[in-house]
């Protein structure tokens, strides 16, 4: 029997509150692709605290690009 491995996460951090968030990878990897917008720009959501903006703090992309949040 297999064991179960949790799925990696990662963080989110808002801009506007600094609330940090993780996020499950398939999650982001999913919208990471299906987005269709421009590769250059990070996968984004809405802050559960605030409702602004989260980025993350350190993903590298279904296509390879990599996004750290200064």
């Amino acid at each position: 029997m297999a064991k179960f491995k949790p799925s990696k996460k990662v963080k989110f951090k808002c801009l506007s509150c600094s609330k940090i968030e993780e996020i499950p990878r398939d999650v982001v990897e999913y919208f990471d692709e299906m987005d269709g917008g421009d590769p250059s720009v990070p996968p984004r959501f809405d802050c559960q605290k605030c409702g602004g903006l989260m980025q993350p703090v350190y993903y590298k992309s279904v296509y390879g690009y990599i996004y750290k949040l200064d």
